[in-house]
């Protein structure tokens, strides 16, 4: 189980995110988008295997 406090999520050179920090040995996947009011973040967590 992963709990929201378990992920990091910040910005490579180029401003693309990334998981800084994951607990689990599996792929991770963050798309960020936002207006000037509101933020929308979906994340894809992918077990290997």
């Amino acid at each position: 189980q992963v709990r929201f406090h378990d992920l990091c999520i910040v910005n490579n050179e180029n401003g693309k995110p990334y998981f800084s920090k994951q607990p689990f040995d599996g792929n991770a996947f963050v798309s960020i988008s936002h207006t000037d009011d509101i933020v929308v973040t979906q994340v894809i967590l992918e077990n290997r295997g």
